[in-house]
């Protein structure tokens, strides 16, 4: 089937079953399908289709996703990088500049941040730690990937923090239980362990100051994505814990969505 013939039909289809970006997602999948010579093998296509019916998200389905105009793999057992998490790499690439500095990436999934600030910042030196086996598998692929310099590390943010860093980012888990019940179902393929963030959703947050602040060097950066709403909860969190400069970064649809601060010089 011709490339043009395969596309009417997938965009037909997904839109019939209610899909908003019909036209999008069938252009990913044709894409993802056509051969040298612009034909879609139908077969295939009927089958990568029937997956997003059933709700798996397109991103699994392709296996690869864009970040910080970056390729990533992504599927099961690891959270798809999105747009908004953009904010949170660059706060932490405009902090580093061309500056030698020490960075890790707390609960990494697919490394995506991480990878971003290494190769936006060719003399820091990034570590990503992540938790679980599944994710950290897609990890390891992606720093090989897009040939990153970035150190993997196979941790627990819910532990004392190792060594001693210049700037610590993280995108933790943060959505509250009555927000998971509301989500969209294609997010519910993707792990609970890297969305559900305690009974306030702040749980992590409070994780990453009590075990991981004491691994920041004086005059260091924290930076942290947060839920649209979290904003100055999670701001207040960080004065208490006495850090300076404290700022909210919204997103692309206006939303807060970075929280930061900086570890006073002694």
């Amino acid at each position: 089937m011709n490339g043009h013939e395969a596309f009417k039909r997938t965009a037909k289809k997904l839109h019939e079953a209610g899909i908003a970006s019909a036209r999008f997602e069938a252009a990913q999948l044709i894409e993802y399908l056509k051969d040298d010579m612009e034909e879609v093998d139908f077969l295939e296509l009927s089958e990568l289709v029937e997956r997003r019916l059933s709700g798996e998200p397109l991103q699994y389905v392709l296996g690869i996703w864009e970040f910080y105009s970056l390729p990533f793999y992504v599927g099961p057992g690891v959270l798809i990088p999105r747009p908004d998490t953009e904010h949170l790499c660059d706060t932490a690439i405009e902090f580093i500049g061309e500056r030698e500095l020490k960075v890790i990436d707390l609960c990494s999934g697919s490394g995506c941040v991480a990878v971003a600030i290494d190769k936006n910042c060719k003399n820091a030196r990034v570590e990503a730690l992540e938790k679980y086996p599944e994710a950290y598998s897609y990890l390891e692929r992606n720093i090989e990937l897009n040939r990153s310099r970035v150190r993997p590390r196979q941790g627990d943010i819910e532990l004392p923090g190792e060594g001693k860093y210049d700037v610590i980012v993280s995108n933790p888990p943060y959505i509250r239980p009555d927000e998971m019940a509301s989500l969209e179902k294609e997010v519910l393929f993707e792990p609970h362990t890297a969305l559900f963030g305690g009974e306030d959703g702040l749980y992590f947050y409070r994780k990453i100051l009590e075990n991981w602040l004491p691994s920041l060097n004086a005059g260091g950066l924290l930076a942290v994505e947060i839920g649209y709403s979290q904003g100055e909860e999670v701001a207040k969190l960080f004065r208490e814990a006495g850090l300076s400069n404290v700022g909210i970064r919204c997103d692309y649809g206006k939303n807060e969505r970075v929280v930061f601060g900086t570890l006073k010089n002694i």
